[in-house]
């Protein structure tokens, strides 16, 4: 998990990035990066052919959604995978 230490939910569009690269996770918050998370054990990113913001999906038995109560509601627009 990682947390940006701000509101999101003030009515304002907000510009997120996450850039992983090995073992290190960064995310910026309106071009602002916050300090990477990193962990001390080795990390494997995966990238497959299914992404889900904001939430899980309900059919998705084996999710590993820390959250599903908590998920997004909001608007995403111009959303980039690998630029």
């Amino acid at each position: 998990e990682i947390l940006t230490g701000s509101n999101l939910n003030d009515g304002l569009w907000h510009s997120v990035s996450i850039n992983a690269r090995r073992d290190r996770i960064t995310l910026s918050l309106d071009n602002d990066a916050a300090s990477p998370a990193q962990d001390t054990t080795r990390v494997q990113i995966y990238s497959g052919n299914s992404y889900y913001f904001g939430g899980c999906p309900d059919n998705l038995t084996d999710s590993q959604c820390l959250n599903p109560i908590k998920a997004f509601q909001g608007c995403m627009r111009l959303i980039f995978i690998d630029n």
